[in-house]
């Protein structure tokens, strides 16, 4: 026989199921505007070879990465983020320079003088540093002179823009009467064995052993610009240096085989839009990676233990909200809560520890909380 406190998790992950179904399921037509996002990365892709020299000489290849690619998106699939993988010719050597502070930077210098390295010239500074900057300077004007040289014609696709984000080009595509984002980022492939001072060594910490050598198979440096409180730790050389290092693989493997883990993460974040709460995605995510390392079994992320962990989620994110740090998975040092006030800190925690004081009391209450009538749920 369950007990109360049974019967009231079972309850609650039949409740989030419903929910789950109505509200978060992507939806039936993903396909089609997948097939405008390969359209438009052939033509992209034909141009640069084509038109630039400098495009054909280091590109490797489009990386696939965002919410959209791996099964975390809600809903709608309006948004794709696509790497666009440069990669340095096999004779050319350099050094990094992993930074302390903020953890999960890199610099990197290439050994032999500028010279040496003919069209990559142009991303390197005095010093033959590789520059963040002049690579998305560069990469702005080829989508742009792209945009404007190469017609886009698509069946129900009538109007295409540009604007731009952080490291990315953001095109936006108006597709059947709904706008879709590409987010097209142009990235470095690099070798881990640069990034054995911080890096590989977490990495050695989080993930198994069997796919271990699959998680190391692809390292980025990505020219995000650093936000202002953290480049007030560096010299303004080192900030105009600085490339943010991503492990794309490896933030796949820790969701590997854990069945309930994506359909909660999107049930989150499907809660953060509804509750307004100024977190981004990756933070619940790493709320996700988190909980994986206490929890690493795969019997813990069954179906039937759905509504439990969906306890065990918010009172993650509840604990790292008291503590006023959510560390990276791969840098527990660096506080991603780090732009955060602490008012909005405290206000978020109080309200995450209503929220499951409220749910383990009236598993029913998950419908109000998520918006969701009952009288439209078949119950």
């Amino acid at each position: 026989m369950q007990s109360s406190k049974s019967t009231k998790f079972s309850r609650l992950g039949f409740n989030l199921k419903k929910i789950y179904a109505a509200e978060i399921v992507l939806e039936a037509n993903h396909c089609s505007k997948k097939e405008v996002l390969n359209y438009f990365l052939d033509k992209f892709k034909e141009y640069c070879l084509e038109e630039s020299e400098l495009f054909k000489q280091f590109f490797q290849g489009f990386y696939y990465s965002g919410s959209y690619f791996e099964g975390l998106r809600v809903s709608k699939a309006t948004e794709f983020d696509v790497n666009v993988v440069f990669s340095f010719l096999p004779y050319t050597e350099y050094y990094t320079g992993e930074l302390e502070t903020p953890l999960s930077y890199t610099t990197v210098k290439l050994k032999h003088p500028v010279k040496c390295y003919e069209k990559l010239v142009r991303f390197l500074d005095a010093e033959n540093y590789l520059v963040p900057k002049k690579v998305r300077s560069w990469f702005q004007s080829l989508t742009e002179i792209f945009l404007t040289n190469v017609e886009i014609s698509y069946p129900g696709l009538t109007q295409v823009k540009i604007t731009h984000s952080g490291p990315a080009r953001t095109i936006l595509i108006l597709y059947n009467f709904e706008w879709i984002s590409i987010d097209l980022v142009p990235v470095f492939s690099i070798d881990p064995v640069h990034l054995q001072k911080y890096t590989v060594k977490h990495i050695q910490d989080i993930s198994e052993e069997h796919i271990l050598q699959k998680s190391l198979s692809q390292c980025f440096i990505v020219p995000k610009p650093l936000k202002k409180e953290l480049s007030s730790f560096l010299t303004c050389a080192s900030v105009e240096r600085a490339w943010r290092i991503h492990f794309p693989e490896t933030e796949k493997s820790i969701l590997q085989g854990k069945y309930a883990l994506k359909p909660l993460i999107k049930l989150m974040k499907d809660l953060r839009d509804k509750e307004r709460w100024p977190i981004a995605s990756y933070f619940i995510k790493m709320v996700a990676f988190w909980l994986v390392k206490e929890y690493p079994q795969q019997y813990y992320w069954n179906d039937s233990r759905f509504g439990l962990m969906f306890l065990k989620f918010l009172e993650a994110l509840e604990m790292h909200l008291k503590a006023k740090h959510l560390g990276h998975i791969m840098y527990p040092k660096f506080n991603l809560f780090h732009s955060l006030p602490p008012r909005t800190i405290k206000n978020l925690q109080k309200r995450v520890h209503n929220i499951i004081v409220n749910l383990r009391v009236n598993p029913k209450l998950a419908y109000k909380l998520f918006r969701v009538p009952i009288g439209d749920l078949v119950l």
